[in-house]
């Protein structure tokens, strides 16, 4: 959704609440990040875990889900130590926004600092504590239904495979993930423990992403798209024992128009482009520079 005015103002909170300015933290380093989640009339519909860099005059909320959201302060006289009330200039690819040298005011509400726009999309940023995940040696399959279901084993489910061909989203990309195929409701764990980064709560593109630790020190990323009703959000740490989310019910799975009720589940050793394999894969060049075959990682 393209903002088409050329000003977004905020209202500043009535509440007397104070809000401190939003600190410095390293990308990769434990201690404060920050939530950042947007939402369309008061309903989230997604969000991510950042950390805030200052880079030559530009505050960074850098994301290893999404690209960066950057801000500028419209007077800049003093030194840039953090986010705080006032006007920024916003420099934003993401949907539902895509701001470009958009004057933004950025107020507080609570212990939020929020943007709002005429069209109704929000976007809080919100401080939160962000804990390192213990080192997974051991995966497991996102279900834990195996013996109660129909599916008896993991490749029982498989419906559609890794690096088939796609004719959805761009015609003749590689599938970067796995579909498993489950039960009405049914509920997905993750394959290991690690931090979710990434939130999403679009109708059949309902998505979690999860970043956990290997014990090299080195991360590796797992996907799960369409989801309902996610239960974590951005920044909690999970155990295998959490529910992330659950499958289409069977009202909701014929408004999806899919031939399956299923996850799509994708395991990543990189992320860094936020996500654009998954629909851009060409060859099995893009799919090795990013994506690990499911299936194969979960039998190790």
């Amino acid at each position: 959704m393209i903002i088409r005015a050329a000003f977004i103002w905020l209202f500043l909170c009535t509440t007397s609440t104070e809000v401190l300015a939003i600190e410095l933290a390293s990308p990769d380093a434990t201690g404060t990040f920050y939530r950042i989640t947007i939402k369309d009339r008061g309903k989230i519909i997604k969000e991510h875990v950042s950390s805030l860099q200052v880079n030559g005059g530009e505050l960074i909320f850098r994301s290893n889900a999404k690209p960066d959201y950057r801000f500028i302060p419209a007077q800049n006289s003093t030194p840039i130590t953090g986010l705080g009330i006032g006007a920024y200039r916003a420099f934003i690819s993401d949907r539902p926004f895509f701001y470009s040298n958009t004057l933004v005011q950025v107020s507080a509400d609570g212990e939020h600092f929020v943007i709002e726009s005429p069209n109704s999309i929000s976007i809080e940023i919100t401080k939160i504590r962000a804990l390192e995940p213990p080192v997974v040696t051991t995966w497991q399959p996102p279900f834990h239904s195996e013996l109660q279901s129909k599916y008896r084993t993991l490749a029982s489910r498989v419906v559609s495979h890794f690096g088939a061909g796609r004719t959805s989203f761009r015609v003749r990309h590689l599938h970067t993930g796995t579909d498993l195929a489950g039960a009405p409701s049914e509920p997905v764990y993750p394959i290991g423990a690690g931090i979710v980064e990434f939130v999403s709560y679009w109708d059949f593109e309902g998505t979690v992403l999860v970043r956990h630790r290997l014990a090299s020190g080195e991360s590796i990323m797992s996907k799960y798209i369409h989801v309902r009703e996610p239960k974590v959000r951005a920044g909690e740490v999970v155990t295998q024992d959490t529910v992330l989310a659950r499958l289409f019910t069977n009202a909701e799975f014929k408004q999806s128009k899919f031939k399956q009720n299923h996850l799509h589940l994708e395991v990543r050793k990189d992320y860094s482009d936020h996500g654009h394999a998954s629909t851009h894969s060409q060859n099995t060049n893009d799919l090795s520079k990013c994506c690990i075959n499911p299936l194969t990682f979960l039998s190790r």
